[in-house]
């Protein structure tokens, strides 16, 4: 069984400001960036519980360059860096993903680091529906046939996936400019490992490898500044549909990731 963690970091436990998950602001940076590499450790330690026997981690917040190796497990992968793929490096080899330190999407209440990818986008739409970081790439892994099988962050997004059929672990709630903790620091890390470990065992069917990019998308993305859309319009097929927002079809979801790769 090979398992990805797909890690970000503004859902992360006690996560209230920039500072925290900026790499430029060392001294507030630091403890923070220790949470989320023991929250990582947690669920890898799970997962193994579980039955997996490889554990890939996709670092996937802002730099890709924040989990410390060093505090890896034995028989651990840790992805650095990007690799200019639209998919990052996941592939259709995978029996399941999970989704650590994800936070809700722009304009959300829920988190006052919310936000969708860049802090320059007001919204992404996937015909017609708002998507946050979360949707986006678990539709991504999906396509390579691969069970979203926990999602942990800030509650409300979590409590939005309550009753689907993959774990939840909620670890803040959003007051503001500032999160209350809802369980410890050992807490998330125990209801992490417990909740890999169910997650992986609840994996009946080895991944068939089959790939499927699905038909046509219409994607939406609106720029906070107009200056951004127009700009963006002259991307192959997309059209600005006002001031500050380009709407493209899309033959399949391949392009969606391509094309948000390019644009924003």
């Amino acid at each position: 069984m090979k398992i990805a963690i797909c890690v970000d970091q503004e859902g992360m436990p006690g996560v209230c400001n920039w500072n925290e998950v900026d790499k430029k602001v060392d001294i507030e940076y630091k403890p923070f960036n220790k949470i989320a590499t023991d929250q990582v450790v947690a669920a890898i330690n799970g997962a193994f519980d579980g039955g997996a026997k490889e554990v890939w981690v996709m670092d996937w917040h802002w730099t890709a360059r924040n989990i410390d190796p060093e505090k890896m497990p034995n028989g651990v992968v840790l992805c650095r860096g990007w690799s200019g793929q639209p998919q990052g490096l996941i592939d259709n080899t995978f029996d399941g993903v999970a989704f650590i330190g994800y936070h809700s999407e722009w304009g959300s209440p829920a988190n006052p680091l919310s936000h969708t990818i860049r802090d320059k986008l007001d919204f992404v739409k996937l015909d017609g529906q708002i998507v946050g970081e979360f949707e986006k790439d678990s539709r991504m892994t999906s396509c390579y046939g691969i069970p979203t099988i926990l999602l942990a962050g800030d509650e409300g997004l979590a409590d939005r996936y309550k009753d689907a059929n993959f774990v939840t672990v909620a670890t803040t709630k959003g007051v503001g400019d500032s999160v209350v903790m809802i369980k410890t620091i050992d807490e998330c890390k125990a209801a992490l490992r417990d909740g890999m470990k169910q997650a992986v065992k609840s994996i009946r069917v080895k991944n068939s490898g089959k790939i499927d990019f699905g038909g046509k998308v219409e994607l939406q993305i609106k720029f906070r500044k107009h200056q951004n859309a127009h700009k963006n319009s002259f991307y192959p097929g997309a059209e600005k549909i006002d001031s500050q927002t380009v709407k493209l079809y899309c033959a399949n979801y391949y392009e969606v990731m391509r094309a948000c790769m390019f644009m924003i």
